[in-house]
């Protein structure tokens, strides 16, 4: 595990280590093909929660970066949200 920390950390994944929160986050990606909500996944979150408009911020960084993806549902009102290619392949290269 600790192995897995540090080659995060040497990556350009490393803004999953940013916060109390964020390592979580990629696992939660990692092991959820599409999360329907930024609210769902905020409520999935165990680690201390950081307010809601922070919390939102950061995932507007990580979309920003291109790390995560707003995917549209059938419902084209509901977005959901997806671990980008880019970071999945990252993701499985230091595994």
């Amino acid at each position: 595990m600790l192995d897995l920390l540090r080659k995060i950390a040497k990556s350009e994944l490393n803004i999953f280590l940013s916060t109390s929160y964020s390592l979580e986050l990629l696992y939660i990606f990692k092991n959820m093909n599409l999360i329907p909500s930024i609210v769902i996944l905020y409520d999935l979150i165990e680690a201390p929660k950081p307010k809601k408009a922070t919390f939102d911020a950061f995932i507007k960084r990580l979309i920003a970066r291109g790390w995560i993806e707003m995917v549209e549902g059938s419902d084209r009102r509901a977005k959901g949200l997806r671990l980008s290619d880019k970071a999945q392949s990252l993701l499985n290269e230091l595994n």
